[in-house]
């Protein structure tokens, strides 16, 4: 599923939460919980940092437009799988 979702990200790049986590037939909270992973495991770069934290009490999460990027790490998994 990390890799679906490392694809996904790869594809669209610009996404919401809510979207996403429709696309791949996931949760929401699991989706986020998904994408925190592969940041950490250093497959997803964050490039909107100051928000995340945020996100909770954001009065437009819902219409929000988080940024991610493949890593070079990321995208040689992605390649690795094709």
């Amino acid at each position: 599923m990390l890799k679906q979702l490392l694809a996904e990200v790869a594809r669209e790049g610009q996404t919401d939460v809510p979207r996403l986590a429709k696309r791949l037939g996931v949760s929401e909270p699991l989706l986020r919980q998904m994408l925190q992973q592969l940041v950490q495991m250093g497959y997803l770069r964050l490039l909107s940092p100051a928000c995340p934290p945020l996100c909770k009490q954001c009065a437009i999460r819902q219409q929000c437009r988080i940024l991610w990027e493949l890593t070079p790490k990321g995208r040689k998994i992605l390649e690795q799988t094709r």
